[in-house]
């Protein structure tokens, strides 16, 4: 009882829920069904309306709308009228059908505006039409079939029916009649009809979107239609005319006109003849296949016979038609087919049959076919002919796949055979890319073989038969041999055919020169460099790599040492084969002067200046009275060095140079006296050229490396403070530049107006940070170019400099001003002031001097040197002027020098642009500010000024004197290799390790089992007060290792947010000391040492005004909990800025015994491709330090980005050669976590718990009011606690 409840409900839960599935029809629609149904006299299924009704209503996926609706004939065959008050309940609908009993009143038409899903519109007959049809057609609907339509067109739906329109292809007789033309564009793309009694004698022209067109024809009165020609668009046209028509006419020649119909197609049914003595489609550059049927083609057609246009490939087939064979040009299609056709005569043999691909004959042919129709280039193909002979070509193929022959009765062949063969390869030289190679005989059919009888994938038929060809390998060199085959298939024991080709020898196109490469363009070169040689200018070089069309060279400055305007000779030899080619400008003249006219009797240099001069001494040469001088230095197309020996003073000499045959001559004298002044290098006429590594006027200095400044956000001062080092001494210089003043003044001098220099507006470049301030409606512009790399660059004026890395450049612009005179000036004053932080022990003065291209100025602190040039040019509304300047020293001391540089810009009447600059270096100098200057003796301070010296960390101070120096300021400068917060550590090497495949974490251990831990915790993102709105762990690492002599990288790659945003972190592990580049800065990572770069691409953020902080985690560890181990933690601050006082990490140094973990936090990443400062913050340990384990986490703070961001901190292993237990804030012991060292323990056991007190406070107050770089010290009140 109890399983028969069981299944009657089951039944009913299935009932209930097929009636759910299917009968969900909308209400409206539903009941729209019935009426309709009921009105119309529909046999529909209501109970099932969408499933129930096959072939008459589909609905939606849902089930609960109607989407196509048919309407057959009402079931009495009576004609009823469509209700549209029902039909427009349909709204959906996208197909709709009606039956020929079914009529249509005006407001139908109208209200089809409202379906504004309906595509597909089918009637079967239309009796009446209004006359607006067409005008509120939906957009959607692109298909309108109107089966039966015996009545006038109406232009509107001709007009605004869009798509495809088939109307009246059922009617039997006239009536319907289309419009002579139209009064607008149509949007029909395709239309079908009928035409009968002349109905069809439309103009085309107004159908500009038509490109298919298909007539059926009815009776004679529409056969003459022949305005084909007028339809601008036509692609396809599809004529068929009926058999039931009496008599005929004249072929519609309009086809051959329409210049874009592509495919035509005519069933004639014998209606048409020719009017024309040729099918002419040669106007029609577009036509690729012609259909004609029933079609005679013998009584007014003459040779050629059919036409197409120039080289065109076009299909032609002619069916059932008569055909005079000796009228037609079979050159004039790729494709001819003869199907069924009434055949008279042969086919012809005077023709050139090589421009047709294939050649079909289907049935009632007997005619021969001669030997030149072997010339196709695929195929004969004949069919149910009476031919009794063929070609021995064929022959020679016969049963092959080439050539079909099916149900040829006459033929007598059996089998393949071939006993004329003729083959010989053209002489060929084949590029060494691989080429063709031709061959050319008789009975050769239409392919080529290899010696497996297999065709060879290149193999082409130029001529069937007579001219094949296949391609040579790549390769190089000459009288290479092949073998090939013919017949393979049917004639496989053919013997093979030998060939004997060459390669091309190698062309050079062009040469173009870099610091590093050496490009050769050209053709026929090989990817294989050991058979390439290549000489330059006479030198021998080996190529590194090539290809086919360019050979890749190491550069050297003795190979090519400029790359401008170049003349060279260039030979190449590939595998025995060479060419030799003068590289050299497009146009040029060259020219040739020696730059300084008096010669050294020591000996010495000579520069010859000019234009398009060469480098290359197997085209030039330089003699003195006809002894030949050596090539020293090649600069430029537009000077040249030479070096030449003792001469004889008082003696004048010609000297020469000759160029391709060109000659320059000219006297020169010679003196016994220098021609300059240098330290460290040679003169070059009377200027001086430094030697590598030295600059300076005299060539005395060495250019120092410093960090790039970093900007600052509202005015262009310019700051730096390091530790230089330099003929065994070490000092802390710093340097300030900024503007200090800007005023109009008058001729006497006199200040007229003084505008303060307030907020500037920034904008930042990667090598550039641009401050603008507006003043009296004119705008000052200070641009500091910040160079990290040797360049040659433009100045104002038109000057060119040669900065050295380190360089800044400080370009300062005006734009139109109203002057109160035009005799004042616009003055803008900078001040540079150069000091040392140690006041005794030093010196100094300063120099300068004026040269060529600009002033100098040097300020000297000991061997360093604050060194200024000042352009000399100016920029006067984009013409070059001259600069007023002038550069003072109002204050030299010992320790400080103050200069004071002033621009003056006169009054702009007409120019309005005005631009100046000056640029700055720190340099090392061979000469002591001790030793003075011709400028001044030296200031010299030997006893300390008075300062409030803060005392050092360490015992003894910084390490003692051999590690460490201590500054005024109660900071380390660490040397001679010392490292760490009081110069206690050297480097060692972190123990390389096997990288983690699942994440990018660095895990390793000691010898000593000492452990080191480095891993990217996640990413957050907070909002711009630092608040934490999302934490992303990352997972799903990929991993790739890139092995190199300088260090092993790790390459990890995962995606974040749906693969929308990109994180790849490189792990770099140095094998060796190397030099990395980060924001535009060098530094030295020693070997052992490792770098994490992270980069985050297209992180998805929150708001525009969010920050990411990257959450870097670092710890070291004695792996054997010795209860005996202590652990120290360092923290320095970065406080270039004060507003940030103890917030952004710089250094972190955590210490287990004598092993100390250090880590580098930058304080630059590149954003979006510019170097941005960003803070690095402590965060609270999520595991808790002990005696054994010291822990850091450090968040990474970046900027919002639109692209990427890049980050770089770097990881080194320390040796410490103090105790952990005698450092501030060490953990010793479980019980004792905060011990103080054993000296202190000492003292404070016989002091009070109140003095001990007093001096932590005053330390503390000590160390937060004077210490630059903070160290962060342990809670000594815990530690004096424990001795209560």
């Amino acid at each position: 009882m109890q399983t028969r409840y069981l299944f009657i409900f089951f039944i009913f839960f299935i009932s209930a829920n097929v009636q759910k599935t299917f009968a969900a029809l909308d209400t409206e629609q539903y009941n729209a069904i019935v009426d309709l149904q009921s009105t119309l006299k529909q046999t529909w299924n209501l109970a099932n309306i969408c499933l129930g009704n096959t072939n008459f209503i589909s609905c939606d996926n849902s089930g609960t709308i109607v989407k196509t609706l048919v309407f057959s004939n009402p079931s009495d065959n009576s004609v009823l009228n469509v209700p549209d008050q029902l039909l427009i309940k349909l709204l959906n609908l996208t197909q709709v059908t009606f039956s020929a009993n079914i009529t249509f009143n005006d407001i139908f038409w109208t209200n089809l505006q409202n379906f504004k899903q309906l595509t597909t519109l089918h009637i079967a007959k239309i009796i009446n039409l209004p006359a607006n049809t067409g005008l509120y057609f939906p957009i959607s609907l692109n298909s309108v079939v109107i089966d039966i339509m015996q009545i006038p067109v109406p232009q509107t739906l001709l007009q605004f029916t869009r798509g495809s329109l088939i109307l009246g292809t059922s009617n039997t007789g006239p009536g319907l009649m289309y419009p002579t033309q139209l009064s607008g564009p149509s949007l029909l793309t395709s239309l079908t009809t009928s035409s009968y009694g002349g109905g069809f004698q439309i103009n085309g022209e107004n159908f500009v979107q038509l490109n298919s067109l298909s007539l059926y024809i009815g009776d004679y009165q529409s056969l003459g239609y022949n305005m084909f020609d007028k339809f601008p668009q036509l692609i396809y046209l599809f004529i068929q005319a009926s058999s039931n028509i009496i008599g005929t006419q004249v072929f519609p020649h309009s086809v051959f006109t329409s210049l874009k119909l592509n495919n035509f197609n005519c069933k004639a049914a014998g209606k048409y003849y020719m009017g024309t003595p040729t099918i002419n489609f040669s106007n029609s550059p577009n036509i690729t296949s012609v259909f004609i049927e029933d079609l005679d083609l013998t009584s007014a057609i003459t040779y050629p016979g059919i036409q197409t246009y120039p080289n065109s490939e076009v299909l032609f087939t002619l069916q059932r038609c008569k055909v005079d064979l000796s009228k037609v040009d079979f050159s004039a299609a790729s494709y001819f087919g003869l199907l069924d056709c009434n055949l008279i005569g042969n086919l012809p043999s005077n023709q050139d049959y090589s421009k047709l691909s294939k050649l079909d004959i289907v049935g009632n042919f007997s005619g021969t076919v001669p030997n030149e129709v072997c010339e196709v280039k695929s195929s004969l193909n004949l069919y149910n002919t009476l031919v009794s002979s063929l070609p021995e070509c064929f022959v020679c193929e016969w049963g092959g796949y080439q050539c079909k022959m099916v149900n040829n009765t006459l033929m007598p062949y059996q089998s393949p055979s071939c006993n004329n063969i003729s083959t010989v390869m053209s002489p060929s030289l084949v590029p060494t890319h691989g080429g063709e190679l031709i061959i050319t005989g008789y009975n050769m059919g239409w392919g080529v073989f290899g010696l497996d009888n297999i065709q060879l994938p290149s193999s082409k038929v130029y001529i069937g038969n007579e001219k094949l060809s296949f391609s040579a390998p790549t390769g190089t060199g000459k009288n290479k041999n092949v073998s090939y085959k013919l017949h393979g298939p049917t004639l496989p024991n053919l013997p093979s055919f030998l060939g004997t080709y060459s390669y091309m020898p190698p062309t050079i196109l062009g040469i173009m020169a870099t610091p590093e490469n050496i490009n050769i363009q050209g053709d026929n070169f090989t990817p294989l460099v050991n058979l390439i040689n290549v000489t330059i200018a006479g030198i021998q070089v080996k190529p590194t790599t090539s290809n086919y069309i360019g050979i890749v060279i190491k550069n050297l400055p003795s190979i090519i040492p400029y790359y401008t305007d170049v003349i060279v000779s260039v030979k190449v030899v590939v595998d025995g084969q060479d060419t030799t080619k003068v590289i050299r400008p497009a146009s040029g003249t060259v020219s040739a002067s020696l730059e300084f006219p008096t010669l050294t009797s020591s000996g010495g240099y000579l520069r010859i200046i000019g234009q398009y001069l060469t480098f290359d001494t197997t085209l030039m040469s330089l003699t003195l009275n006809d002894v030949s001088l050596t090539l020293f230095k090649a600069e430029s197309a537009n000077s040249l060095v030479f070096s030449y020996g003792p001469i004889a003073a008082s003696q004048t000499y010609i000297l020469n140079y000759n160029q391709e045959g060109t000659l320059f001559s000219e006297s020169v004298s010679v003196s016994s006296q220098p021609q300059c002044q240098v330290v460290q290098g040679y003169c070059v006429g009377n200027q001086s050229v430094c030697n590598s590594g030295y600059t300076g006027p005299d060539c005395s200095s060495l250019n120092i490396v410093t960090p790039k400044p970093t900007t600052n956000q509202s005015f262009p001062i310019t700051s730096y403070q390091g530790l230089l080092q330099f003929n065994n001494q070490a000092i802390v210089i710093k340097y300030t530049v900024q503007p200090v003043s800007l005023r109009e003044r008058n001729q006497a001098g006199q200040t007229i107006v003084d505008f303060p220099l307030s907020t500037f507006n920034l904008t930042s470049y990667p090598d550039a940070d641009q401050y603008t301030m507006n003043f009296n409606n004119s705008t000052l512009v200070v641009i500091i170019h910040k160079y990290t790399s040797a360049n040659s660059i433009s100045y104002s004026g038109g000057s060119e400099f040669d900065v050295l890395p380190s360089t800044i450049r400080y370009q300062t612009g005006f734009s139109a001003y109203n002057f109160s005179s035009s005799t004042n000036t616009l003055e803008i004053a900078y001040q540079m002031v150069m000091e040392s932080t140690e006041t005794t022990g030093v010196c100094g003065a300063y120099d300068s001097n004026d040269m060529t291209d600009y002033f100098y100025g040097k300020s000297k602190i000991n061997y360093i040197d604050f060194f200024t040039r000042v352009n000399k040019k100016c920029d006067q509304n984009q013409m070059s002027g001259n600069t007023i300047y002038s550069l003072s020293y109002p204050q030299v001391l010992p320790y400080k020098i103050t200069s004071t540089l002033t621009f003056q810009a006169p009054a702009w009447f007409p120019w309005n642009v005005y631009s100046s600059d000056f640029d700055f270096n720190l340099l090392f100098d061979t000469v002591s500010a001790s030793q003075g200057t011709t400028k001044m003796a030296p200031v010299c301070a030997t006893t300390p000024s008075p300062s409030s010296n803060i005392p050092c960390q360490g015992n003894p101070v910084c390490g003692g004197p051999s590690q460490g120096i201590c500054q005024t300021n109660g900071t380390c400068i660490c040397i001679n290799g010392y490292t760490g917060s009081i110069c206690d550590s050297k480097p060692t090497k972190i123990p390389q390790t096997d990288p983690n495949p699942s994440n990018p974490n660095t895990d390793t251990e000691t010898e000593s089992g000492v452990g080191l831990h480095i891993s990217i915790l996640s990413i957050r993102e907070l909002d711009f007060q630092g608040k934490q709105e999302r934490e992303i762990p990352i997972n799903g690492w990929t991993l790739k290792q890139v092995n190199s002599t300088e260090k092993i990288t790790y390459l990890y790659s995962s995606t974040l947010f749906n693969g929308t945003c990109l994180l790849n972190v490189t792990i770099d592990y140095f094998n060796q000391d190397s030099v990395v580049s980060f924001a535009g800065q060098n530094s030295t990572k020693l070997a052992g040492s490792i770098k994490y770069s992270a980069q985050i691409t297209k992180w998805p953020f929150l708001k525009q005004i969010n920050q990411l902080e990257v959450v870097f985690s670092s710890s070291i560890k004695d792996t054997s909990e010795s209860i005996d181990s202590c652990t120290h933690k360092t923290i320095e601050y970065d406080e270039s800025n004060p507003l940030e006082t103890q917030s952004n990490v710089r250094m972190v140094y955590i210490q287990v015994n004598d092993r100390t973990f250090s880590t580098t936090f930058n304080n630059l990443a590149v954003v979006d491709g510019i170097p941005r400062q960003i803070r690095n913050v402590l965060l609270p340990n999520q595991v808790n330090d002990s005696n054994t384990q010291s822990n850091s986490l450090i968040g990474v703070l970046t900027p919002h980005h639109n692209e990427y961001i890049i980050i770089d901190p770097d990881f080194n292993l320390l040796v410490s050669y103090v105790d952990p237990s005698d450092k501030e804030g060490s953990i010793c012991s479980d019980s004792d976590k905060k011990k103080l060292t054993k000296a202190q323990l000492a003292g404070i056991i016989v002091a009070s718990v109140v003095v001990g007190s007093i001096l932590l406070l005053m330390a503390i107050y000590l160390i937060k009011r004077t210490t630059t770089s903070k160290i962060l010290i342990g809670k000594m009140k815990s530690k004096m606690n424990r001795l209560k």
